[in-house]
């Protein structure tokens, strides 16, 4: 019960399959390592845009992942919260930039394949960004039942020691308020977040508020200084 579509592949044509989408999956879902302050803020924001019916399943789900990441949270703020404070970062970031499907996950991968020269967060960190330095290995390995083994949209490999994007931990930490990840969420609301593309007050078409690159910065700093 799918339907077939073709694409061309390097000159071949391949036929991927179609399936009708799940609204009650919660695999892969971006927002399972959010804290329960962030996923209110979250709810209360975008209250009138969430369709609860549709996708309680997931309401419930990222609702009752988000109580057990609050504590794992608090449990790290303690023991490493003056620590992450202290840290002082490298000036010296590699940034990859790039459109989709143009190679930047692979040039992200062979960079980190050099671990004397780069350091880069996995896909565990990014997903769990306020709790990552304390999950106990056991919860870890249950966590792994809502990941597949490869990314939804092609075939590379996905695993908890994975390279991955940090704008997907930076996306948790705002709370979807303040990152150009946030259309992934809400794709209907897309033109409202195109401030946080460029976090330019200047931008002649879409200016950033101040505060809002604020709280930007100043979470995706705190996620690298972990």
């Amino acid at each position: 019960a799918f339907r077939q579509r073709r694409v061309r592949t390097m000159g071949r044509r391949e036929h991927i399959p179609w399936h009708p989408r799940d609204f009650t999956s919660v695999k892969n879902h971006p927002l399972s390592g959010m804290t329960f302050a962030q996923w209110l803020r979250l709810v209360t924001r975008y209250r009138r845009d969430i369709d609860y019916v549709r996708y309680f399943p997931r309401i419930a789900f990222l609702t009752a992942m988000s109580l057990v990441n609050s504590v794992f949270a608090c449990i790290e703020l303690v023991l490493f919260g003056r620590a992450i404070r202290k840290t002082v970062v490298g000036s010296d970031p590699v940034v990859i930039v790039g459109h989709p499907r143009t190679g930047t996950t692979h040039l992200h991968n062979l960079l980190t394949l050099d671990e004397e020269a780069f350091y880069t967060c996995t896909t565990f960190d990014v997903g769990f960004p306020s709790s990552f330095l304390v999950f106990p290995a056991r919860v870890r390995e249950m966590l792994k039942a809502i990941m597949d083994d490869t990314r939804p949209m092609d075939n590379m490999r996905l695993a908890h020691d994975t390279p991955q994007e940090d704008e997907v931990a930076t996306n948790q930490l705002t709370s979807c308020l303040t990152s150009p990840y946030a259309p992934l969420m809400f794709p209907k609301l897309e033109g409202t977040f195109r401030p946080f593309y460029r976090l330019d007050a200047d931008d002649e078409e879409h200016p950033c508020k101040p505060e809002d690159a604020r709280m930007w910065r100043g979470r995706f700093w705190y996620f690298v200084q972990k």
